[in-house]
């Protein structure tokens, strides 16, 4: 709307329009209505109407939320109940004698055998069971000079049970020798086996080796 002054200098400061303005917007307060002066100059001073900010915002809400829980039940793998471990083996022969012998000496080579597992003894002699005795042998291949990689045993020699021990174990002897040995050594060294022959169990074991000088 327009107003008509009488002169720049004597126009109004606040102007309050008699006539009703009619103004919307969308969430229905109360309108603002601002004057604006044209200048210096006499004549008619426009108003200008602007729309006022929104009195009040509408924002969407929600209720109920959902959130993921963890499940009742959980599965974790146990210990199993039964463990299986090795176990040496039954048979196990060493060398109850190991000094060097002269080639022109007659001596008989001892291996010290035991048999035992577990809380139970095999008596290979028969001394302590009263059975007849399991054969045992010894061979004396030319030794590889590799304790891990030994010569293997091609020729076996008839060996005997010393009986009547007292120690742990058993023990097997082979003559050698000349006069009368299993058979004669020649200086060198050579890698001592032995064998028992028994049912169900066959040993054979690599026991060391032996100086002949």
């Amino acid at each position: 709307m327009s107003l008509a002054l009488a002169d720049a200098g004597g126009s109004a400061d606040l102007v309050s329009p008699g006539a009703a303005v009619a103004l919307s917007d969308d969430s229905g307060a109360a309108d603002r209505v601002q004057a604006v002066q044209s200048g210096h100059d006499t004549g008619t001073v426009t108003w200008t109407a602007h729309q006022a900010a929104p009195r009040w915002r509408v924002y969407p809400a929600q209720r109920w939320e959902t959130t993921g829980m963890t499940c009742r039940w959980q599965a974790a793998p146990s210990e199993a109940r039964w463990a299986a471990e090795a176990l040496p083996t039954r048979w196990e022969a060493t060398l109850a004698s190991f000094e060097p012998i002269s080639a022109l000496s007659l001596e008989e080579i001892n291996v010290n055998w035991t048999g035992a597992l577990a809380g139970t003894s095999i008596d290979p002699t028969g001394q302590t069971t009263g059975q007849a005795q399991l054969p045992v042998a010894m061979a004396f291949p030319v030794s590889s000079g590799n304790p891990s990689a030994p010569a293997q045993p091609v020729t076996w020699e008839t060996a005997d049970w010393l009986d009547g021990t007292t120690s742990t174990g058993y023990i097997a002897q082979c003559l050698v020798g000349p006069g009368g040995g299993a058979l004669t050594l020649a200086a060198g060294e050579y890698d001592v086996w032995s064998k028992i022959t028994g049912t169900p169990e066959t040993p054979v074991k690599f026991v060391g080796t032996l100086t002949v000088y």
